[in-house]
Formats: C-alpha cells, sequence, structure tokens
C-alpha cells in the first residue's frame, strides 16, 4: 500500500506541477533571501572588521591642545594600547577648478603610521611637498600620480604633487562629522601630507592623539580610562562608536541585518499561505479517493503521512535551490557593497548555520502548511468521504443584508457575491491575507526603492540649494558677512 499511496504522489505533484512549483517558487524566494542578507551581514562585518585590525582604527581619539604630548602617559592605559600622535586640520581644497573644504592629515614622511594606517591603493606615501588622496577624491576627480592639488595656506594657495590614492578606515564612508555624513566629493574631501606640509598649508592644526587597543576584549575598557584622562586635561574625546564613518557603516550593517530577520518572513508567509490553499483544494477533490482508501484500510497515520508528503516535497524543491542561489546571492551582495567603498579587505565565506537554518525552516515551513489538510484527511470518515459532494450549507441572507436592508434588491450576482464572502469565511479571511501579503512584498521592494532615491534628491534638491557656501577664517566672519550683503547679486 506504501508504494501505491508513493505512486500517487508522484502522480499528483505531476498533475499539478504548476501550483506546487508557484508555492515552491516562492519557498526558494523566502530562503534565498534568508541565507543572501544574513550572509552578507556576517560577511560585512566580518569584512570591516578585518579592515579595521588590519589598518588599526583608533579605538579612542583625543583632540585638543597639548594631546600629543600625552603619549607617554597613554602606553599605560589598560590593555597595552598602541600609541600614535598626528595634527590635521580643514583647509579649502582645489582640484580641478572646484574649490571646497576638505581635511588635511598629517602621516610620517613615506612611512605608515602606528594607528589608522592608510591601504595604498594605488602610487606610494607622500613625500615633503606631495599629498595621497582619499580614494573618493580620486575616483571623482580622475587624479593619478603626478597630477596637483592645491591647499589654502595663510599665504595663499600652495601647490602640491599627487603621490597617490589612499583609503583610510576613518573616511570608509567620508563623513566630514557626525551633523554632517551626507557630503559628496564636491563639497568634501581628505588629503594625507607629512607634518612638515601641513605646517605650511594649515594655519592652526589641532593635535590628536589615537589610541588602538591590539586585544579586542580591551577596547571598552581603553575607552573608559581615556575619557577620564581627557577630563583632566580638558580634551575632546572620540571614541570609535563616535567616529563618523564608523558609525554610519554600522547602522547600515545593522540594517541588512534587520532585514535578515524581518523580509524572509513575508516570502515564508506566502508559501505556508498558498501551500495550505493548495492542499485544502486537493483534499477536497479528492475526497472519494480518500473514502476508497479508508474503506481498504489504509491507516489515518499512512494517510496523513501521505499529504504531509506533499508539504514536504514542496518545501525541498523550493529550499534547495533557495539555498544555492542564496549563497551567491550574499557574495554578490557583498563584493557589490565592498567594492562601491573601496574595501581593501573582502570576506565572503561560506555560512553552514545559516544554510541549514533556510533548508530547515523552507521546509518546515512547507510541511506546516500540509499539516491541517493532512490532519483533516485523515480524520475523513470512509462513509462521509465517499459522498461526491460535501455537506450543504444552510442558507440565509448575508450580514451586510442583515444591517442594511436595501441591498437584498441587488441583482442576484450580486447578492450571491455578497453571501458567499460570509459563507466560507475560512476561504475569505484566506483572500484578504494573501491580498495583504502580496500587496506587503510589493511595498517592501518598491519603498526601499524610493526611500533611497528621496533621501538623496531630498538632502542635495531640497536641503542643500545653495549655490556657494563662504567659510571665513576665524575671527574674519563679520566683514565677509557685510561685503557679501553689500554685493545685490547674493
Amino acid at each position: 500500500m506504501s508504494r501505491i499511496l508513493r505512486r500517487k504522489l508522484r502522480r499528483d505533484l505531476w498533475r499539478q506541477r504548476w501550483q506546487f512549483l508557484a508555492a515552491a517558487i516562492v519557498i526558494a524566494l523566502g530562503v534565498a533571501v534568508y541565507i543572501g542578507t544574513s550572509d552578507a551581514y556576517r560577511n560585512l562585518g566580518q569584512s570591516f572588521d578585518e579592515a579595521y585590525a588590519a589598518q588599526r582604527l583608533p579605538d579612542v581619539v583625543l583632540t585638543g591642545t597639548g594631546a600629543t604630548a600625552l603619549g607617554s602617559e597613554a602606553v599605560s592605559l589598560p590593555g597595552q594600547p598602541v600609541v600614535d600622535t598626528r595634527r590635521q586640520g580643514d583647509v579649502a581644497v582645489k582640484i580641478r577648478g572646484r574649490t571646497f573644504l576638505g581635511r588635511a592629515v598629517a602621516v610620517p614622511d613615506r612611512s605608515q603610521p602606528l594607528v589608522a594606517r592608510l591601504a595604498v591603493r594605488y602610487g606610494s606615501l607622500p613625500d615633503q611637498g606631495q599629498v595621497a588622496v582619499e580614494q573618493h577624491l580620486t575616483d571623482h576627480y580622475g587624479l593619478a600620480p603626478g597630477d596637483t592639488v592645491q591647499l589654502l595656506s595663510p599665504t595663499g594657495w600652495r601647490t602640491f604633487a599627487v603621490s597617490g590614492s589612499v583609503l583610510s578606515t576613518e573616511y570608509f564612508w567620508p563623513a566630514r562629522s557626525m551633523q554632517e555624513v551626507m557630503t559628496t566629493p564636491e563639497n568634501f574631501g581628505v588629503v594625507f601630507t607629512t607634518d612638515a606640509s601641513l605646517a605650511t598649508a594649515v594655519a592652526v592644526p589641532v593635535e590628536q592623539l589615537l589610541l588602538y587597543a591590539p586585544h579586542r576584549h580591551d577596547a571598552a575598557a581603553l575607552a573608559a580610562a581615556a575619557a577620564r584622562l581627557a577630563e583632566r586635561h580638558g580634551l575632546i574625546v572620540t571614541t570609535r562608536d563616535d567616529q563618523p564613518s564608523y558609525r554610519t557603516l554600522q547602522d547600515d550593517v545593522d540594517a541588512v541585518g534587520t532585514v535578515a530577520n524581518l523580509l524572509p518572513w513575508l516570502f515564508l508567509s506566502a508559501a505556508v499561505l498558498g501551500t495550505y490553499v493548495l492542499l485544502s483544494r486537493v483534499v477536497a477533490a479528492q475526497r472519494a479517493v480518500i473514502g476508497t482508501l479508508r474503506a481498504n484500510g489504509v491507516s489515518a497515520r499512512a494517510l496523513r503521512r501521505h499529504y504531509l508528503g506533499f508539504g514536504v516535497t514542496a518545501g525541498l524543491a523550493g529550499s534547495v535551490p533557495g539555498v544555492v542561489t542564496g549563497y551567491y546571492l550574499g557574495g554578490w551582495f557583498t563584493t557589490a557593497y565592498t567594492d562601491a567603498l573601496g574595501l581593501p579587505l573582502r570576506v565572503t565565506e561560506l555560512h553552514v548555520a545559516s544554510q541549514a537554518i533556510g533548508l530547515l525552516v523552507g521546509t518546515a515551513a512547507a510541511a506546516l502548511a500540509a499539516w491541517a489538510p493532512a490532519r483533516a484527511a485523515s480524520r475523513t470518515r470512509p462513509a462521509e468521504a465517499m459522498r461526491i459532494t460535501p455537506p450543504g450549507v444552510r442558507g440565509g441572507l448575508s450580514g451586510a443584508e442583515r444591517a442594511l436592508p436595501p441591498l437584498r434588491r441587488l441583482p442576484a450576482r450580486w447578492r450571491m457575491a455578497l453571501r458567499g464572502i460570509t459563507r466560507s469565511r475560512r476561504r475569505t479571511l484566506l483572500t484578504i491575507i494573501g491580498v495583504a501579503v502580496s500587496v506587503s512584498l510589493v511595498m517592501v521592494f518598491a519603498g526601499m526603492r524610493d526611500t533611497v532615491n528621496n533621501v538623496i534628491d531630498r538632502q542635495f534638491g531640497r536641503v542643500q540649494l545653495e549655490n556657494a557656501e563662504v567659510l571665513t577664517q576665524p575671527g574674519a566672519a563679520d566683514g565677509v558677512r557685510s561685503r557679501l550683503e553689500s554685493d545685490p547679486d547674493i
């Protein structure tokens, strides 16, 4: 008998192959989205962690007068931190005729700093009279070694040769500050130059003390101790969590994790609903067959297993390709994301745990959808099942007709529709849920697309409407403002 049931299962699946294929595709989409987003979340986290470790993104930066003199005291802080000092300052930058307020950061002559190391994309680190340009600027303006960049010094524009293109972990996302995270190479960028060159280009550079914990479990203790040190000396503290690039990208990666936790359930809910409706109709259509099998001695357990097989088969048919697709989807997303940022290190691993969970959840979801129809089939009594048509339902007015008597005078086709809605409440409820899930799937992706476009349009099309921006040296603002206000064209 088990062989007969297996043959029946194969034939039923083939007979309604398109309906089962639709259910399998929805399951595959849910599994692929889960694995793709969860793998991307883990890959991005590992990629950033490796880049931060290789380039030693500072755990704490102390800024202010006298910060560079605290290096010997900082060495004794918890975790035996790597300590480095530097100077930097905001300065007007001119590249290919475009002027904007950028930032110049001092690094050792043709060598890497101990903390906040640079990834050289091409060219070399700067020597005297040179600048290494941050990658986002070199890509935007097409700079190459030997090109020139101008910085506005107290005595006028000074020209520096480009030594190469570099990438800093502090500017993976090139934000000026936490208040200005939406910047473009048209209005902000970073150059790295030697300490001697910085002194000629920036009037009053700020001093900074950079601390990095080689052992990551010491980072929190180091940050707390550095905050106390800064408080004693009146310095500004910037922890890694407050660093604009790190915070922005961390929030972005966390958003990917949120999508990985929420979005797949929409697909799996649709798959459960579709599989349930499909198998309910199969069971209803096979009432006579079920009655015949039960009358010939097929046990309720065997029938339950048989109809559960429909769900398990659909689940496996969707989950297996979903696992494979999800792996490649996660790798593609990681590669596209890291390439957009120019990340020097990229991790794309095979995460067995997420694949196992996706396979299990996809199959279990379809089996869960099949459980209720399978149970109904196993509990059907032979005499009742042998009836070709199910028992009749008592007729009557619909709820809408009772509430609004004029509806009773509607044409018959409309009254049939009204009464059909309330007479098969389960079918009506499932239809409503199915439409809601379908609309949700469309709105989620449309909303994600429109949100990105609207953010960029609002920032640069409605917020930043100026044609030019004027920044002055300290103390010169009032004079410059008077001259600007006297110009009728401004």
